[in-house]
């Protein structure tokens, strides 16, 4: 297990307590006001090695330690000062902060840093901060292997040792993503190429529950000795699915391979999930899904004709697929509401809207089945945390707003980053938005005025606040039969996501 140690990170009232000590604002994160600024401790003033003894020391005795300390003191913010020395003094000083207190300890650093702020963190930086550390004290997390590779970009992390990473998920998105050929390829070219400071393998995802194929694909090529056949895989994968070799499953895990796992994990933003508009709030839910509607659709219909119904794998696959057809589908209606409004036709655009609210209400259903599916579940075990009426409210709130707002609804822009395709979050909180949407565009073409988008987006606050601080209770047991369900909603959905496919919508 790794444990934290101290990185420096301190509230500024700190100031006013210790007036003398070296502290500076790390700057903003994400639009959040400067409330939430982060502020940093200089690693050489003498305070630093004192609050990191006596955390260390205190945690060390609750919890025992195996001298592996994650420790990132500028993740996604930026240093008081770039200079490479100023940075390698940083880092020797939390390096020795801990190793006085620990001996044997070994300092955990994400790489994330260095790809997401890769402008700034030039070579000669990196090399600075790492380099000051003692040989093999520093181990690196590459974090995102599966789309860019920093070792490639720095010397093997200049010779500190480092884990081959995959991602796969950004703040638990439902989206199947991933593509299995690439991480093949990519994981053979660091066993081959990567250097003797290849550590091992790792992964570093925001959520489970989604893709488990490429979780099992990378742990299990930990131990492989040699390339692994792609294709091999996928079938030997279908068997354990289906419970059995099953022509049907088989066939349906080579369409995902080849056609629908064809692309790495991104900010996945479903437009059903975000914040609703005619072409998308936010930039990236506009990001093209790069596989075809129609190829899922097929994996979904091979499910189906298996006889594999026991199989609680295979029922789940046939849940998570149907899952994403119908996401998908959902941005084919909105598109036509879009040219249905702008063409004035007032008539189309009520059947529109009656269609896009139906399929909230069928999604939501389907994911019901399954308890990775739950809103619920999140909820309840949200509020385990308290240990009475209070706490429970509070850790729940806390719970609501990660799903949605990451913040005070209206006040900054980084809404729906954890969005999740769940039932009762679907419902209750997406299928609501997009039916004031609806409302209000539907009123604006009536009334013969432009649609407000700002406007608009003001009657959203107070039903996010208001769901945010919420105590509806959600069902955290799965209902419903999957099998049943996804072979209605299939034969429901088939015929007009091919047909609205060929229109091009």
């Amino acid at each position: 297990p790794v444990l934290p140690a101290f990185a420096g990170h301190v509230p500024a009232s700190l100031k006013s307590v210790f007036p003398a000590a070296k502290i500076t604002s790390l700057g903003s994160w994400a639009g959040f006001p400067e409330e939430y600024q982060s502020y940093f401790l200089d690693p050489l003033d003498p305070f630093f090695d004192k609050i990191q003894k006596s955390f260390l020391e205190e945690q060390t005795r609750l919890f025992g330690t195996d001298h592996i300390y994650g420790t990132d003191p500028f993740n996604e913010v930026t240093p008081p000062s770039w200079d490479p020395a100023y940075l390698a003094t940083v880092s020797r000083g939390i390096y020795h902060s801990m190793a006085a207190v620990d001996t044997s300890a070994k300092w955990l650093q994400m790489g994330w840093l260095f790809f997401y702020n890769r402008k700034n963190w030039t070579n000669e930086r990196i090399d600075s901060f790492l380099r000051a550390v003692p040989q093999d004290k520093m181990i690196l997390l590459d974090y995102y292997d599966e789309k860019t590779e920093v070792w490639k970009l720095t010397n093997s992390f200049f010779n500190q040792p480092y884990i081959w990473c995959y991602l796969g998920n950004f703040g638990g998105n439902t989206d199947l993503v991933g593509n299995l050929a690439e991480v093949e390829s990519r994981m053979e070219d660091a066993f081959r190429n990567g250097g003797s400071n290849l550590w091992g393998i790792g992964s570093t995802l925001e959520g489970l529950n989604v893709n488990q194929v490429m979780y099992e694909y990378v742990l299990e090529k930990a131990w492989s000795k040699g390339p692994t056949d792609v294709d091999q895989w996928i079938r030997n994968w279908a068997v354990r699915r289906s419970g059995k070799a099953d022509k049907n499953v088989e066939e349906a895990w080579e369409v995902l391979l080849n056609k629908v796992y064809i692309s790495p994990a991104g900010n996945s933003f479903p437009i059903m999930n975000v914040r609703p508009g005619f072409k998308g709030h936010t930039k990236k839910s506009d990001i093209p899904v790069e596989y075809e509607n129609k190829d899922l659709l097929e994996a979904w219909r091979l499910l189906l004709n298996s006889d594999s119904k026991e199989r609680a794998s295979y029922r789940y696959d046939l849940v998570n697929i149907g899952r994403q057809v119908l996401v998908n589908y959902f941005s084919v209606l909105r598109d036509k509401f879009t040219v249905d409004y702008e063409q004035r036709n007032l008539k189309s655009l009520k059947a529109d809207s009656l269609r896009m609210m139906e399929l909230f209400t069928d999604l939501d259903s389907l994911v019901g089945t399954q308890s990775s599916f739950l809103l619920g579940g999140w909820l309840s075990d949200a509020k385990s945390f308290g240990k009475n009426k209070k706490e429970r409210r509070y850790y729940q709130k806390d719970a609501r707003n990660i799903l949605t707002s990451w913040g005070k609804p209206g006040q900054r822009g980084v809404y729906d980053y954890a969005n999740r395709s769940w039932a009762g979050l679907i419902n209750d909180f997406y299928a609501v938005r997009w039916e004031m949407f609806i409302h209000n565009a539907m009123t604006a073409l009536r009334k013969n005025v432009p649609f407000d988008k700002d406007a608009f987006n003001s009657t959203l606050t107070p039903f996010e606040s208001k769901w945010i601080e919420g105590d509806e209770k959600y069902p955290n047991k799965p209902s419903g039969d999957a099998i049943k369900i996804s072979k209605k909603l299939f034969e429901k959905y088939a015929p007009e996501i091919k047909r609205n496919e060929m229109e091009n919508f």
